[in-house]
C-alpha cells in the first residue's frame, strides 16, 4: 500500500513538471504557429471524405444551354459544375432546349426549331456516371466527363420536338412526322446499334410503344385524334379514332390502355379486339399533363386551395379516379407530379407554381405519400409535408423541375426565376443546400447515387 502510494505521487509529480514545461514552450511560441495548430485541429476535426451524390443535368431557358454538375458532399454541400463535351452551341432566337430523359447511364434531349429553316432533333449523351461492380452489387463511379455519343439534328424537322420514355425505349417524334425509337441498352455498343427511323402517314406530337404496336396521339380540326400502327416495314396503320377534348398537355400508356389529359379532362382510350378504340372522359376539367408509376396515373387539377391530386388504377376501367385535395397558395397551380421511392416508401412531389408572371406569389412544395399501408393501393394517399419555396422574385422564363438520385435519398429543385437550385434531404423533408448557378434553370435530371467508400 505505501509502494503504491507512493508511485502515485510520484507519477503526479511527473504530470505536473510536465504540464510546467508545456506552459513555457505555448508562452514563448509565436503567435502565427499557435493559430496554424489551431486551424489544423479544425481541419483535421471536420476532414470527411467528399462524395458524389448524383450527377445532374439541366437546362438554361435563358440561353438555351446545358449544363452538368456532380452534387458532392463532406462537411459541406458543394456543386462542381462543367460542359458537356460536344454539345453544340444554339441560337436562343430560333432553337430551345425540349423534353430530357435520362435512361442506363446516358441522357437523351430534344432540340426544337422555332422554323423549318433552323435545326432541330435530338441528342445522346453519355453521362460519364457509370455503375461497377462490387461482389454482390454495384457502385456507382463518376470518373468521365460527359459527351455527347450520337446526335440527329438536322434542318426541317419542324416546330414540334416531343421525347418519352416508355420501358427501355425512347421515342422521339417531330411534326414532319420523323419517329425514332432509341434503346439506350443498345447505343452505348454505338453506329446505328439501337436506332430504329419510321415515318408516321400522320405526324403527332406524342409516340408511346406497346410491344410491336406504336400508338401516336395528336390535334387535327379541333379533334383529338388517335392511331395505331403496326410496327411493320412500312407502318401497317391499324385504327383511328377522332374526339372532342380540347388542348392536349399529355399522355401516358399503362396497363394495355393509353390516358390522355386535356382541357376536357383525362381520357381513358380502350381498343378492343377488332381494333377499335373508344375514349372515356374519367374526370371532366382541365389536367396538367400526367406521369405513371406501378399501375397507376398520376396528374394534376385545380388551382390555388381547390388545387387536387388525380390518381386513376390504369388496371380497373370502371373505377373512378380519386382526387387528393392538395390546398396551394392563391395564384399558383399545381405541376405534374414528379414520383420517387425513398427508404421503402412512394412519394409525388408536386410544385405549385405561379400562374401569372407577377412578383410576390408564394409558391410550395407538396410531398404526398402514395402508399401509407404499402399494398400498392394509392386510393389512401396522404399529404406528407409542405415545404415552402419563397415568393417568385421575378418573371419565370420556364417551370420549376425536380429530379432524384437513384436511391432516393436526395432531390434537386430549380427555380429559373433567382437562378438557384435547392437540394433537399428526402429522409427528412427538408432543404439542406442551395446554389445560385445563375441563368434561368428549367428542366433538370439526374444520374446515379452517393458513392460507397470501403
Amino acid at each position: 500500500m505505501i509502494r503504491s502510494a507512493m508511485c502515485i505521487a510520484a507519477r503526479d509529480k511527473l504530470v505536473a513538471c510536465r504540464l510546467s514545461v508545456y506552459r513555457l514552450v505555448v508562452r514563448r511560441l509565436p503567435l502565427s504557429i499557435l493559430a496554424a495548430a489551431t486551424l489544423m485541429t479544425t481541419a483535421t476535426g471536420q476532414n470527411v471524405r467528399e462524395k458524389t451524390i448524383m450527377r445532374v443535368f439541366w437546362q438554361d431557358a435563358a440561353s438555351q444551354k446545358l449544363s452538368y454538375a456532380n452534387l458532392t458532399a463532406s462537411s459541406r454541400w458543394n456543386l462542381r459544375r462543367g460542359w458537356v463535351g460536344g454539345f453544340p452551341q444554339l441560337d436562343a432566337s430560333t432553337q430551345s432546349l425540349g423534353e430530357m430523359v435520362a435512361a442506363d447511364g446516358q441522357v437523351f434531349v430534344s432540340v426544337t426549331a422555332a422554323s423549318d429553316a433552323a435545326v432541330g432533333g435530338w441528342l445522346c449523351l453519355d453521362s460519364g456516371a457509370f455503375e461497377e461492380p462490387h461482389g454482390n452489387h454495384t457502385h456507382w463511379k463518376y470518373t468521365r466527363t460527359p459527351k455527347v455519343r450520337q446526335s440527329e439534328l438536322t434542318v426541317g424537322r419542324g416546330q414540334v420536338s416531343g421525347l418519352k420514355q416508355h420501358g427501355d425505349t425512347v421515342v422521339h417524334a417531330d411534326s414532319t412526322g420523323a419517329c425514332t425509337l432509341l434503346t439506350p441498352g443498345q447505343m452505348k455498343f454505338g453506329g446505328d446499334r439501337g436506332i430504329r427511323r419510321v415515318t408516321l402517314p400522320e405526324p403527332a406530337p406524342f409516340c408511346m410503344l406497346d410491344g410491336q404496336t406504336l400508338i401516336t396521339v395528336g390535334e387535327k380540326a379541333g379533334q383529338i385524334v388517335t392511331r395505331n400502327y403496326r410496327l411493320t416495314d412500312p407502318l401497317t396503320s391499324r385504327t383511328e379514332t377522332a374526339f372532342e377534348g380540347g388542348r392536349l398537355s399529355g399522355v401516358v400508356h399503362n396497363s394495355q390502355a393509353t390516358f390522355l389529359s386535356c382541357d376536357g379532362g383525362i381520357n381513358r382510350l380502350t381498343t378492343n379486339s377488332s381494333g377499335v378504340v373508344t375514349p372515356s372522359t374519367q374526370i371532366n376539367e382541365p389536367v396538367s399533363g400526367l406521369t405513371s408509376h406501378l399501375q397507376w396515373v398520376l396528374g394534376t387539377a385545380g388551382t390555388g386551395e381547390d388545387a387536387r391530386l388525380c390518381l386513376k388504377n390504369a388496371t380497373q376501367s370502371a373505377s373512378a379516379i380519386t382526387q387528393l385535395p392538395i390546398p396551394g397558395p392563391e395564384g399558383t397551380r399545381p405541376l405534374v407530379p414528379r414520383v420517387t421511392l425513398s427508404l421503402g416508401k412512394r412519394f409525388a412531389f408536386v410544385i405549385q407554381q405561379a400562374t401569372s408572371p407577377d412578383v410576390g406569389v408564394q409558391e410550395q412544395l407538396t410531398v404526398i405519400l402514395l402508399d401509407p399501408n404499402k399494398d400498392k393501393d394509392f386510393s389512401d394517399a396522404r399529404i406528407h409535408r409542405t415545404i415552402d419555396l419563397g415568393t417568385q422574385l421575378a418573371a419565370k422564363a420556364a417551370a420549376r423541375d425536380i429530379c432524384f438520385d437513384a436511391y432516393g435519398r436526395h432531390a434537386v429543385l430549380t427555380s429559373p426565376a433567382e437562378g438557384v437550385m435547392t437540394v433537399i434531404s428526402l429522409s427528412k423533408m427538408n432543404i439542406v443546400a442551395r446554389f445560385r448557378v445563375g441563368g434561368a434553370p428549367g428542366r433538370i435530371v439526374s444520374v446515379g447515387a452517393a458513392e460507397h467508400f470501403h
